[in-house]
Formats: structure tokens, C-alpha cells, sequence
């Protein structure tokens, strides 16, 4: 039990405490405050299972969720791991959907043939959830890596950090409007063009497109 060291444990048998549960229940409270002093309330508390710590239902939660995936042949062919990268992004855009969660961070893995690991990570400051915002993010920090390491790569991986529940947010972010969170229009277009090239379907559109 915590704070029980071996000379109270002694203190404890000497009046009939073997268990928790003993000390728990034990009705000669008087006896008891003499035998351990100023430390019977807390431990007594903690034989009873009490606290005054608030309960924060986000303490056990995880704070970053990642996917990863060993290729079956080494590659560096960009369009091979664009799509490896999009099926993993997809994994976690979908845990995040599921447990209502937001990132304010992606990072991006590579695995050579020989073992070397590699990695990029970014912030964003009004964070990702959906697949789209987590494309647009970790699509430039693959092409960096693969820039910086042309070797054959043997495992790729993607992760989004930092999670909070979306309600924890003060300010959401557009869930399909990538095009305007992006200062370049024409980079914008090509952002939505990779996206959709990548999934192998439209899923992407200008806002001129829907009038």
C-alpha cells in the first residue's frame, strides 16, 4: 500500500492490521490516530479509497495515434508510397472520427533497407482530423523525406499527436475547405488535385465547381 513502509506495516500487526481492508474498517479510531500519528487521515483515505483529486476523464486517453506499413517490396517509386501513406492516413482519420478527437500535429516515417529511420514532423495550429486535412499535411512532409532520402524504403508510417476531443477546441476547423486554409491558390489546386489522385476518386472540390 502506498506510503506503508516496513516499520508502519509494523506498527499495523502490532494492532491487529493485516490487510487493507482491515485498516479500512477499523472502529477504534482513537487507537488508531495514536498509533500512527499525523499521517492517519491520508492513510486512512487511501484505505478507503478517497481522494480529493478531480477526475480528468482525458488522463488516460491517447495523446497521439500513428499507422504504419511494411511494404512487400522495397520502393522509392513516389507514387507506390503516396498510396501507402493515403490507406494509413485513412486508418487514423477514421479512429479519429470514432473517438471524436483532433490533432494539432502529423509526423511522417520512413524505414530504408537498411534499417535507417527518418522522419518529419509539423504542427498545425488549428489542427487535422479528416482524411483530407491529414493529407494535405503529411503529402508535402513525404516529398521532403523522399527528397532528402532517395534510397529504397522498406516501411512507411504517418501519425497525427497532440489529441484533444473536438469539443475541447474553441475554434474547428473546415473539414473540406483545405483550399482556403492555404495562402497560395495555385498550390491550394494542386493539394486537392493530389488528394483526389491519390484516392482514385473526386472527393475534393473547388467551391466554384459546387455553384
Amino acid at each position: 500500500m502506498l506510503y506503508v513502509g516496513e516499520s508502519t506495516e509494523r506498527v499495523l500487526r502490532e494492532i491487529g492490521i493485516e490487510k487493507i481492508g482491515d485498516l479500512a474498517n477499523y472502529a477504534d479510531l482513537r487507537l488508531l490516530g495514536d498509533t500512527l500519528g499525523i499521517s492517519v487521515r491520508s492513510l486512512l483515505a487511501s484505505a478507503q479509497g478517497k481522494s480529493s483529486n478531480l477526475v480528468d476523464p482525458e488522463q488516460n486517453q491517447a495523446k497521439g495515434m500513428s499507422s504504419s506499413e511494411t511494404l512487400i517490396r522495397d520502393t522509392n517509386d513516389y507514387q507506390e508510397l503516396r498510396e501507402v501513406l493515403v490507406r494509413n492516413a485513412n486508418i487514423i482519420a477514421q479512429r479519429l472520427l470514432r473517438d471524436q478527437l483532433v490533432g494539432n500535429a502529423v509526423s511522417v516515417q520512413i524505414k530504408r533497407n537498411d534499417f535507417a529511420s527518418f522522419s518529419k514532423v509539423k504542427k498545425v495550429q488549428k489542427g487535422v482530423s479528416t482524411l483530407p486535412q491529414i493529407l494535405s499535411e503529411t503529402i508535402p512532409l513525404l516529398e521532403k523525406l523522399l527528397n532528402n532520402h532517395p534510397e529504397l524504403i522498406r516501411l512507411l508510417g504517418v501519425g497525427v499527436s497532440g489529441l484533444r476531443k473536438k469539443t475541447n477546441y474553441l475554434e474547428q476547423p473546415q473539414l473540406v475547405d483545405i483550399e482556403s486554409q492555404l495562402s497560395n491558390k495555385d498550390h491550394g489546386q494542386e493539394v486537392i488535385k493530389k488528394i483526389n489522385e491519390s484516392l482514385n476518386e473526386k472527393v475534393l472540390f473547388k467551391a466554384i465547381e459546387l455553384e
